[in-house]
């Protein structure tokens, strides 16, 4: 009935207010997150077996973004739409640049990136079906600005705190990084991805990204992460691309591991049956780059 859901909602909004805590350290929040999780996707469960015919449930979204706080309210419309995605009870596109849009309204570090991969992890079936090239378009965009933003978020931790802090908060960052590597392994999962719109939409603003954000830690492991998520057939074709990125990389940078990695990649490659003459090109553009920018020696 709509006043045991409504009863429901209640409670989902008073066990997310728990996510508003600021005490606990990233291995804390990561298991709370794991415990809501788990009780939401009762509630999706609950969703997707009434909502489609019942027109009583037809405003859902817009009344759970009546929640008080920020973050329950986010966490609900989050849960909500993504049901209405998969349900398309509602034009796809909207709710998805909705939810993403509102998500900017949590600024604190943590609760942002697991508010940021919550939202990636609850529509990541719809945005890898990849079908149509405006659909696949708005996939990569999409998945891009998340990446973005819970990069950023990523980084300012480092700057929270006193600096007699600075390696608790190092480690505490690396306990938390793949949930920014994830949004990447999503975006080599999107079906139909062309190696043109692969150079475009996503290989060069990550490129933008990592460079700019400017910190070792997140360029030495979203590099890493680029070479191991995307194909060597990919690699090959944006391989000069990919190569001028780590050149403008800081230069506490491990270039050496970054370059051991790929060339792994290829070697593996090759061994499975990669063109011979591909493995030859891309040694070849790796030792004209190692002469050009002189990486090693930065």
């Amino acid at each position: 009935s709509v006043n045991r859901l409504m009863d429901a909602l209640k409670h989902c909004a008073d066990m997310l207010f728990e996510m508003r805590a600021t005490m606990l350290g990233p291995k804390q929040y990561y298991e709370l997150y794991m415990i809501v999780f788990d009780e939401l996707q009762i509630l999706v469960r609950y969703l997707k077996e009434n909502v489609q015919n019942n027109p009583k449930f037809g405003d859902l979204y817009e009344l759970v973004q009546y929640a008080g706080n920020i973050v329950p309210r986010l966490y609900l419309m989050i849960t909500v739409g993504s049901v209405y995605v998969d349900l398309e009870l509602a034009p796809k596109k909207a709710i998805i640049e909705d939810m993403l849009d509102m998500c900017r309204g949590v600024q604190n570090p943590i609760r942002g990136l697991f508010l940021r991969h919550y939202f990636g992890f609850m529509i990541k079936e719809t945005l890898s079906k990849g079908e149509s090239a405006e659909m696949i378009e708005f996939s990569t965009r999409i998945l891009i600005e998340n990446f973005i933003e819970m990069n950023k978020l990523w980084v300012r931790m480092q700057y929270q705190g006193s600096t007699r802090e600075k390696e608790k908060r190092e480690n505490e960052r690396k306990a938390l990084k793949t949930l920014v590597g994830s949004v990447l392994m999503r975006l080599s999962q999107i079906e139909g991805l062309t190696k043109e719109v692969y150079l475009n939409n996503v290989l060069n603003p990550v490129l933008e990204q990592i460079v700019e954000c400017n910190d070792v830690i997140a360029q030495e492991y979203l590099i890493d992460v680029v070479i191991q998520a995307f194909s060597e057939e990919w690699h090959l074709f944006t391989l000069r691309n990919l190569l001028d990125g780590m050149s403008k990389l800081r230069m506490e940078v491990n270039f050496r591991n970054m370059m051991i990695a790929l060339v792994n990649r290829f070697i593996q490659a090759e061994k499975d049956g990669l063109n011979k003459n591909n493995l030859e090109e891309f040694l070849q553009a790796v030792i004209s780059l190692i002469e050009v920018k002189v990486i090693f020696n930065k």
